[in-house]
Formats: C-alpha cells, structure tokens, sequence
C-alpha cells in the first residue's frame, strides 16, 4: 500500500510539472545568492520516476551529500572545492571537486578515494544568469573501467530557458531556473555515472537534460529525454543545508 501511494503521488507531480507555469516577469537571476550551497553535511535527496517508452515503470531514490571540502591549486592558484558526492549501490565512494564561481557552478574534477583527478575547470550551469544565454559545457565523467580515472568525456550545448519556472518538488512548486543541456556527440551515454546527475545512462542515442535549480537552494530537479522521449525524471523530496 505504501508503495502504490508514493507511485500515485509521483505521477501527480509529474503530471502537474508537465503543466508548469512561468511568470510574466522573466527577470535575469541575479539575487544576491550562490545558485548550490556548499557547505561540508549539506545533502540533497531525490525521488527518481522511471519511464519505458514514455510510460511510467518504476520509482527509485538518490541522495546528493556534500561530503569533504579541500584546497586545489588551478592554474596557479589555490581554490576551495567541495565533494559533490552521490550515493552508491556498489559502496564505492565517488566525489567530484565542484565550486561556486563568479560565472556559475563549476567542476574541476574528482576522485576515487585513492587519487585526485584535477582535469579542467567547465562551467556547467551558469549563474548569474538570463533568459536566452547560451554557452558550451565541458563534462567531466568517472570512468570505472579499465583505469578508475576521472576524464572529459564530451561536451553539450547549454541554454537557460527561463529564470522563473515553477517546478513542482515534494515541498511544493519552487521558482527556479530552466537550463537544457544537448550533448554534441553520444559520448555523453556511454558513460556510468554521470557525475553532473548521478545517473546511468546506457542508451547511445542523442539524450536531452532539462534541469531545474533554485538559487539558495540548489539542484530541485530534472528531466532526461532520449530521442525526445522521457526517461527519468527526478524531483527533489528532503533537504538539508547547514
């Protein structure tokens, strides 16, 4: 019974997202606020809706912690990166390095525990931010096989779309921003787990990424499509920031 309650309640939410609404006044984001809060205990959890073929088929949970911070040298200079750090099946502790910077949220690597990778710094989703900017995004990708080594794997097209979406999460409809991300080639699925949403993707067709922050808040939301078609659609259920 509790589980055919939570499938009911995430088919309303995704029913009601695929309604949303915008505000009239689509104004640049530029509140005074960092666009993901990182603060070492911080954490983010997730209710993932599974589809086949557009069709509903199955829930499953994720959990975003920020996990460690520590001091990087980059191109000469000493910066504070933060373990964006996504659950695992498999008990492997995986954390990329990722910082707010002046132009937006920003990976610069990982590591696998052992070793660190310092690879490159790619702006991913830009903050302050307007509606209609577009910028190309460098991704960072974990590779398990055969090197356990951290590397760029492909890059995307990235756009805001609004600044003033509603996006409806388990604490109720948040004002947000609404970037799309297209990657350039398939790279992009043949990679597991995506370090940007903490993601297997096995598909190697062309996939599309709408994805939903709020600033202050930080990552609510997102929708994958492969072919145009739904395939997991993830909603913000709990929080907590430091």
């Amino acid at each position: 019974m509790k589980n055919l309650i939570l499938t009911l309640l995430l088919l309303a939410i995704f029913a009601s997202c695929s309604k949303k609404k915008e505000d009239s006044s689509d104004t640049p984001a530029t509140e005074n606020q960092v666009l993901m809060p990182f603060k070492v205990g911080n954490y983010w959890e997730y209710i993932d809706s599974i589809f086949n073929n557009g069709v509903f088929s199955g829930l499953d949970t994720t959990r975003l912690t920020i996990t460690n911070s520590k001091s990087i040298t980059f191109e000469g200079k000493s910066l504070e990166v933060f373990y964006w750090t996504w659950d695992a099946a498999s008990g492997q502790v995986i954390s990329w390095f990722v910082r707010n910077d002046s132009d937006g949220l920003c990976f610069y690597g990982g590591t696998n525990g052992h070793e660190d990778f310092i690879i490159a710094k790619c702006l991913t989703w830009k903050y302050p931010v307007n509606t209609g900017d577009s910028w190309e995004t460098t991704h960072i990708a974990y590779n398990s096989y055969p090197d356990s080594v951290f590397n760029i794997i492909d890059t995307s097209q990235t756009e805001c779309l609004s600044t003033s979406t509603l996006f409806r999460t388990m604490s109720g409809e948040l004002k947000c921003i609404f970037y799309k991300d297209v990657p350039n080639s398939a790279k992009m699925t043949e990679t597991s787990p995506d370090g940007i949403f903490g993601s297997a993707v096995q598909d190697r067709t062309l996939k599309e990424i709408l994805a939903y922050y709020k600033p202050g808040l930080g990552f609510i939301g997102y929708i994958q499509k492969i072919d145009g078609v739904i395939r997991i659609k993830k909603t913000l259920s709990t929080y907590k920031l430091n």
